[in-house]
């Protein structure tokens, strides 16, 4: 088994990768837009790399590489990372 591999870069499987691509646009989009004081809060998010990869999915359309997407989605420290942004999003929106 691959993990889903085969079939993310299947051909005809194009709408899955550009709505990962998305999700992972939309994630760090919001991420980016939390207060300095909650990113400090949380060193251990490689916020800088979250806003690089946003830049790249964003406007650098001929040079997505849907590679780096799907290890981004599958690799546990990307995973761990989105973990720890949806639980700060959560908690922002719950706080207001």
């Amino acid at each position: 088994m691959d993990g889903g591999r085969t079939a993310f870069f299947a051909e005809q499987n194009w709408q899955a990768r550009e709505a990962m691509k998305s999700i992972l646009v939309d994630l760090n989009t919001a991420a980016d837009n939390l207060p300095d004081e909650v990113r400090e809060e949380h060193p251990n998010v490689p916020w800088r790399n979250l806003r690089d990869l946003r830049n790249v999915l964003s406007h650098e359309y001929a040079n997505v590489c849907y590679e780096a997407i799907w290890t981004t989605a599958v690799d546990a420290p990307p995973q761990r990372a989105y973990a720890v942004i949806a639980r700060i999003l959560r908690s922002a929106v719950s706080n207001r």
